[in-house]
């Protein structure tokens, strides 16, 4: 974000007490006058950023973590969704928020935001899918949401591309089996598509990309001619992409399918490291492919 307000002027970052926390502390460093800091007030902090955007003038970000946003729903709706003001709002701490606690998981956003009129919400499997989306998510002109983790991330050696609205990527080809990882759950994907492979399964693993708009033609190509289609994510299992893929399998009446959705239970999520919470809860590749073994069809 430093690097694109270095290069663009117009671009101003808005947080609610958090500058270190959300890593936009070197940003209001180098350009104290274009990050406000409006203290403790999460919805304020969403309802001011909505109103500057609408100049049309500023590219304006908010920054905010999923736990603190839940504050500002209210806010999300009435000043950013009715207004179809384009703000990005950087969602912190979108998954499991280790070491910060029970309070502070970012489980539960998915849906609302979800429901809301005129929100885009996407989720970068990792660092240069992130820059990729934060420079191209000026350019759809809605309020979009980026969600991430807390995480150590992986740099491509890649030249940034811009992300085509809605668009999602294949990452892997496959045959019956189709696994819809979002964010930087592919990379348990590809290490449960590796233990597939020795039994004989070939799966296709899809990055999202987009969880609204969702790339339905590229979800119904590949799902087409599958058996059985697997959802990946590290949010509650209510309400998540797991449950929107269902709503479009179901529209779609592709009664062919089994359907599979693997996601954080319904309770509240304990404090712990990243791997240990993942094994906890059967979300890492071992706990998925054993739960997966009796649906396999060899290829």
């Amino acid at each position: 974000l430093t690097k694109l307000a270095e290069e663009d002027p117009a671009i101003v970052a808005v947080t609610p007490a958090m500058p270190v926390g959300s890593c936009i502390d070197s940003f209001m460093k180098k350009m104290p006058g274009r990050c406000i800091d409006v203290g403790i007030a999460e919805g304020h902090s969403l309802s001011y950023a909505g109103g500057i955007a609408l100049n049309g003038k500023l590219k304006v970000v908010a920054s905010i973590y999923s736990s603190f946003m839940q504050r500002a729903l209210d806010n999300i709706y009435h000043d950013i969704c009715i207004q179809n003001s384009p703000v990005v709002i950087a969602v912190d701490r979108a998954g499991l928020a280790t070491g910060d606690g029970v309070s502070a998981q970012g489980l539960y956003d998915i849906p609302y935001l979800n429901a809301m009129p005129n929100m885009v919400i996407c989720q970068p499997r990792n660092g240069h899918v992130l820059k990729e989306l934060v420079s191209s998510a000026f350019d759809y002109k809605k309020p979009t949401a980026i969600r991430y983790p807390n995480l150590p991330t992986i740099e491509e050696d890649l030249p940034l591309q811009k992300r085509l609205l809605g668009k999602g990527e294949v990452l892997a080809e496959g045959k019956e089996m189709v696994i819809v990882a979002l964010g930087h759950m592919s990379a348990v994907a590809m290490e449960l598509r590796a233990l597939l492979a020795k039994e004989g399964i070939e799966a296709t693993i899809i990055d999202p990309v987009f969880i609204k708009p969702l790339d339905e033609a590229l979800l119904k190509e590949h799902f087409q001619s599958a058996h059985c289609v697997v959802t990946l994510e590290e949010h509650s299992i209510q309400g998540g992409l797991g449950s929107i893929i269902n709503s479009f399998i179901v529209r779609e009446r592709m009664a062919h399918l089994t359907t599979y959705n693997f996601g954080l239970p319904d309770e509240l999520i304990e404090h712990g490291s990243h791997s240990f919470l993942l094994k906890k809860y059967g979300l890492d590749a071992d706990a998925l492919f054993k739960k997966l073994q009796h649906c396999m069809v060899p290829a």
